[in-house]
């Protein structure tokens, strides 16, 4: 909450994206800890229908796989407008934003966190190609994965 604060006051180029993508970040966390509590939040319980949960929660434990909205709307047996409407009606965001921006995440944890190279980044998280992932990642934080990974080196030196 004090990143997307601070994000939000700074209102640097493409912050907007930015905070969505902290927003989904936020929303993720308290599904956890919603899941792993038995009283849960209102909100869990009574905004979003189970469905969504459970597409959520295919999104997240699948993203490093080809995910599109037909093969999503195929496993839940669902059409594809249908998903798109209640899953941005209920999250705020479509699904391939949604699946987009947990992808950018978990770029940003491993370029943080390991040695792997830009390619074995974007692979390990789900993305196609190595240009697309460069474009996806460039767009989400204003930055290229290698310009990531420098800044967040210097700042935890």
């Amino acid at each position: 909450l004090q990143t997307l604060c601070a994000e939000a006051k700074l209102m640097q180029p493409n912050y907007y994206p930015y905070l969505r993508s902290l927003l989904v970040q936020l929303l993720v966390l308290l599904s956890r800890y919603a899941s792993a509590h038995a009283t849960g939040f209102p909100i869990e319980r009574h905004c979003i229908d189970s469905r969504t949960k459970k597409i959520i929660s295919y999104i997240y434990t699948h993203y490093t796989e080809t995910i599109s909205l037909q093969s999503l709307a195929d496993h839940f047996y669902i059409s594809p407008y249908y998903l798109s409407r209640t899953f941005k009606k209920e999250i705020g965001f479509t699904v391939i934003e949604y699946l987009t921006t947990i992808r950018v995440r978990e770029a940003q944890r491993l370029l943080r966190e390991t040695q792997h190279k830009i390619g074995e980044v974007s692979q390990i998280a789900g993305f196609g190609t190595i240009p697309h992932f460069n474009s996806v990642f460039r767009r989400q934080t204003n930055l290229s994965p290698k310009e990531y990974r420098r800044a967040a080196r210097a700042v935890g030196q």
